[in-house]
């Protein structure tokens, strides 16, 4: 809405001509023409949005007019217009009044002949409001008083320059009430900047304990270097700051910083000051380091040095000059990830729920390092069970029973050769339970917290259980999954009923009709009738029949069949029980290589003892000259006939060894140690086709490897030594090229080396070296090759502790025969208890009995007389030293004389049992004496038996306790290709 004035008589037409259009106040405009006004009434002034309430010419000025407005809205655009004519447009002024102004820009460093901007802020957010800043300028400066007015956010701002260098005091206050002003601005102009920090090392997120170095350079304002001042730093965080808020754990940690390790102005008065000084240049550096929280440095110039007194205050007062830098967060930077899957569906079957199953869900999880690649083998891993509402269960173990929280178990996994680990948690009915999976490398060891890498499973809700699936599965003898077997093993069919996650689960009972179709072969088929009756059926090459097989318990249908030869099986299934679907499954027969319980003598090609892999190459018989890989895991061994360890058994066996090999419900392997090479060629090969090698099949990176190579065709100079490159491959394609060089002039045999250097750029794993041979025997171009197994990764003691110890004890005899059991108390338990002896002294004077304990040996002094069991009994007891007790079946009325007198007769039977884990398997351990394989703080003998990772020690003697005594490893423990390591305190 708008009104308007308009002279009811117009006595002639009037040209207004251009006009400068300005806001005095919240309703007052003036317009000024280029001419004089001679009569106002004739105009016509509009103003959209605002009501023209008077029109007047100024009386100081004929060519202003004066318009009176409605209250006009701050920093709104208006447009002024005089009939169709637009005068000009000008911007609204507020009619606030502010109560109260801040200088935003404290302080403010200016360069000579450029712009600088001070703001002010009136504390709410208003356009339009009239604010005055008063610039007081030193020396030859020039002074300002200007007005400007706020943007929407109630901010003031002013841009001008200096041409001198020197410091402008700033002031702002509101022009429409001058009381209301703000004093804390200042701006130091120079020819240059003359505080500044810089950033030397890069990033401002980074990792606890990571180091952050800053530079400062102070200038004069006439740009000369600012020698030998000082600079105080402060953290923005930790200026008029409470206690309990403040940063304190980042921590400036130069030796040349002054004050203390960090900055801080509480609000309580307590100031922590850190200054550095510059140096001829002008210059100084700092360093920030710090964990778990941010910072803002800020580096300002306080005060100087007079004496030893100085004259700052140590707090960074809003004016003084100043620089500030990015803010800078120091937290925990995970440099591996964990991947949770939660198989299946939330709602699972609780146990024993509407059936008979234990239900569950399965989970997954899979560690990987920054680059992606799966942790070793052997990293523990944990996983916290948050659960509640009824009884849950971790792979079988009573979430809440073992542990010290209700709710909170903690659970301990290793990784697999994939870097996974696999679990299943199951519950009562209503039950619910959360995993989440932690590596334990957070700030509480043992517990998860929130510095722990880890991540959360889904949760699981144990219901009623849904059984209306089934799965049908072929396994051999061990119960191994597989698709097919030889034809001289038998291969299961098993139909098992399943809950909503496939967990075998049985809610009736069922009948499963397998409807069977033989292949080219006979086969026969056992399976358990409706009548719980085992039955055999023979079912004909190229026929169908079907057999009906009772469920069990478990709610699993079974037949087993066998073929009379290479043939496929084909199965399918139906229920009696509707719900459950119908499956089916097939089986291929293979001819056997291996007849069972036949001896095949072979020669070993090659063999990895990490993984228990040995490739043979049949001599003899039918399947002479054929090669076949095998596993030795779980198999018979032997060397010599002689039954073996697995450790024994790879002792010494290398390629070209002689080996007996017998097929069976288990494998056996005897190593021929007796005709050690025996296929060994005796002469270098002389065929036009290369042979090469590595030396070694398993070596690390700590020395160089050799490789040999045997080949006629590149002797083309029986005076001249020639060389030849192969090329060594990892498993990630990594590429060496290696140098052979001929033994002698006229040998046809390589050697060269692959350097250790060379072997720490290749990825664990098997390593591949190949010759191009040109020409083989056929004259036909080659790959050659050989392989060996690169193992860098040094298996470390990750803890020992003493899980048994057994007392040590010595039998008293009396003359009538009974005897007392005397056993070494704690203080002398174990091993240490072997050392003890004791004696019976009887002769001399008529003292009688004294019993005494030195530290070695247990004293009995009859004193000349008789003794009674009970007397010495309850005298070995007063010691604290020693049990004494008397057998159920012993005399309590037998008396000690002087026939009993004996000296040094042993304790013994006492030992303590030590486990000690390490964090792969050690299978190379070449001494199985204790003492020979590790050491401890004291003198101690006993054995130790090596099952994978862990390393079972039984101390019979020691001079010292076994428990809280630190066990150190010896050279002796390996993996095959790594000296073990490390030290703990047994506990």
């Amino acid at each position: 809405m708008h009104n308007s004035l308009h002279s009811l008589t117009v006595l002639f037409n009037y040209e207004v001509g251009s006009a400068e259009v300005t806001a005095i106040n919240n309703t007052t405009v003036e317009v000024d023409f280029e001419e004089e006004v001679d009569d106002v009434t004739a105009l016509d002034f509009e103003i959209e949005g605002l009501d023209v309430e008077n029109a007047a010419v100024k009386q100081t000025d004929d060519s202003v007019v004066v318009l009176t407005t409605s209250s006009q809205e701050g920093g709104e655009e208006y447009t002024v217009t005089e009939g169709d004519e637009v005068l000009g447009t000008f911007e609204g002024i507020s009619a606030v009044v502010p109560e109260d102004i801040d200088i935003v820009t404290n302080s403010v460093q200016g360069i000579v002949g450029k712009e600088v901007t001070v703001r002010a802020d009136i504390g709410e957010e208003e356009a339009g409001v009239p604010v005055t800043f008063n610039i007081d300028a030193a020396g030859d400066n020039e002074d300002r008083d200007v007005e400007v007015y706020t943007d929407e956010d109630g901010i003031a701002s002013y841009s001008y320059t200096q041409y001198n260098v020197g410091e402008d005091q700033v002031t702002a206050y509101a022009t429409g009430n001058a009381d209301v002003r703000a004093t804390n601005g200042k701006v130091y102009w120079g020819v240059k900047d003359r505080l500044t920090i810089e950033e030397v090392t890069e990033g401002n997120s980074l990792n606890n304990g990571a180091k952050k170095v800053y530079k400062v350079k102070g200038t004069t304002p006439a740009g000369n270097d600012l020698e030998d001042a000082y600079v105080n730093i402060a953290y923005a965080e930790n200026v008029d700051v409470s206690p309990e808020d403040a940063v304190d754990s980042v921590d400036v940690t130069d030796s040349s910083a002054l004050g203390n390790d960090y900055p801080y102005e509480y609000t309580t008065g307590g100031v922590n000051w850190v200054r550095v000084q510059l140096d001829e240049d002008g210059e100084a550096t700092f360093t920030l380091t710090g964990e778990n929280a941010s910072v803002t440095p800020i580096v300002f110039l306080d005060g100087t040095y007079e004496g030893e007194t100085w004259t700052g205050n140590n707090k960074l007062d809003s004016t003084e000059l100043q620089a500030e830098a990015p803010t800078v967060s120091f937290e925990l930077e995970h440099t591996s990830e964990i991947t949770v899957t939660s198989e299946g569906v939330r709602d699972a079957a609780a146990i024993n729920d509407n059936g008979f199953g234990e239900g569950g869900r399965d989970y997954t999880a899979v560690v990987t390092d920054k680059d992606g690649d799966v942790v070793p083998e052997g990293t523990p891993v944990y996983v916290q069970v948050d659960s509640g509402n009824g009884d849950v269960y971790f792979d079988g173990d009573q979430v809440g029973v073992d542990g010290e929280g209700e709710d909170n178990d903690i659970f301990e996994l290793e990784a697999d050769e994939d870097g996974e680990i696999s679990f299943t948690l199951t519950g009562e009915k209503d039950a619910y339970a959360t995993p989440t999976v932690f590596i334990d490398n957070g700030d509480e060891d043992g517990e998860l917290d929130e510095d722990d890498l880890q991540e959360e499973g889904e949760i699981v809700y144990f219901t009623d259980a849904e059984v209306e699936d089934a799965t049908l599965t072929v396994v051999d003898d061990e119960g191994e999954e597989v698709d097919s077997v030889q034809d001289n093993e038998v291969a299961t069919f098993e139909y098992q009923s399943v809950d909503q996650n496939g967990k075998p689960y049985f809610d009736e009972n069922y009948e499963a009709t397998f409807e069977v179709e033989a292949g080219a072969r006979d086969i026969t088929v056992q399976y358990t009738d409706e009548n719980g009756d085992p039955q055999t059926e023979d079912i004909a090459a190229g026929r169908t029949e079907s057999v009906t097989a009772l469920a069990n318990s478990n709610g699993l249908a079974t037949i087993d069949v066998t073929a009379e030869g290479p043939s496929k099986v084909d199965v399918e299934v139906s229920s009696s029980q509707n719900t459950l679907p119908n499956k089916d499954a097939s089986v291929t027969f293979t001819e056997s290589a291996f007849k069972a319980g036949v001896d095949y003598t072979t020669e070993v090609v090659s063999v990895n003892k990490v993984d228990n892999e040995i490739t043979l190459r049949v001599h003899g018989g039918d399947l002479d000259g054929q090669e076949f890989d095998l596993d030795y895991s779980d198999a018979n061994l032997f060397v010599d006939n002689d039954p073996k360890s697995e450790n024994d058994f790879e002792d010494g066996l290398e390629k070209y060894d002689q080996v007996i090999y017998v097929k069976g419900s288990t494998d056996s392997f005897d190593h021929i140690d007796s005709n050690d090479q025996e296929y060994a060629p005796t002469t270098p090969d002389s065929t036009d086709t290369g042979d090469i090698e590595f030396t070694n099949s398993l070596f690390n990176a700590d020395e160089d490897q050799t490789i040999e190579l045997t080949d006629a065709d590149l002797n083309t100079d029986s005076s001249t030594q020639e060389i030849v490159d192969v090329s060594v491959a990892d498993s990630t394609g990594r590429t060496i090229e290696v140098t052979l060089t001929e033994d002698s002039d006229d040998s046809a045999d390589f050697a060269g080396d692959i350097t250790a250097a060379e072997l720490a750029t290749l990825a664990d794993g098997e390593i591949t070296v190949t010759y191009n041979d040109e020409e083989n025997v056929d004259g036909n171009a080659e790959e050659v090759t050989d392989s060996a197994e690169l193992d860098t990764t040094v298996p470390t003691l990750s803890s020992a502790s003493l899980d048994s110890t057994t007392n040590a004890t010595a039998t008293l005899t009396a003359n009538g025969g009974n005897t007392i059991e005397v056993t070494a108390e704690d203080a002398l338990a174990g091993a240490y208890g072997n050392n003890v002896s004791y004696e019976i002294l009887a002769d001399g004077p008529a003292t009688g009995l004294a019993v005494s304990y030195d530290s070695e040996t247990l004293t009995i002094d009859l004193g000349g007389e008789d003794a009674s069991v009970n007397e010495v009994i309850s005298a070995i007891n007063d010691l604290d030293e020693f049990s004494a007790t008397l057998p159920s079946d012993s005399n309590s009325g037998d008396q000690f004389t002087a026939a009993e007198a004996t000296t040094d007769e042993p304790f013994e039977d006492g030992r303590d049992v030590v486990s000690v884990t390490f964090s792969e398997n050690v299978t190379g351990v070449t001494a199985l004496d204790a003492d020979a394989d590790f050491n401890l703080t004291g003198d101690f003998t006993g054995t130790s038996v090596v099952n994978g990772s862990v390393v079972t020690i039984t101390i019979t003697e020691a001079d010292v306790q076994v428990n809280n005594d630190t066990i150190v490893v010896t050279d002796n423990i390996t993996d095959g290709a790594n000296d073990a390591t490390g030290d703990d305190t047994i506990n």
